[in-house]
């Protein structure tokens, strides 16, 4: 897959998604047609195989997760507002 093809795939599906006069089968079918990809990209986005399009198109290897772990910043105040035995004893006995 080349990327001119994948950037006219994601052309065309933007097309189809925003444009509010392609509403009618036809019309979608034709856009798709005309559309600059090859005929399997175009049955599989004419029959909205939204799965088999994905590993055509190897959307998988493209998103990238990254999750980036932070230290919590209420772990400090939780130590520091519960009181320790002593303080209780103390205040037991007031």
């Amino acid at each position: 897959m080349t990327n001119q093809q994948t950037s006219n795939i994601i052309e065309l599906l933007s097309q189809l998604a925003s444009d509010a006069s392609l509403n009618d089968t036809k019309l979608i079918l034709a856009q798709i047609e005309q559309a600059d990809i090859n005929d399997t990209l175009k049955a599989l986005i004419a029959s909205k195989n939204v799965q088999s399009l994905s590993d055509v198109l190897e959307l998988n290897t493209l998103i990238k997760c990254n999750i980036i772990r932070t230290p919590d910043e209420d772990d400090d105040d939780d130590e520091q507002e519960q009181p320790d035995s002593t303080e209780e004893k103390s205040l037991a006995v007031s």
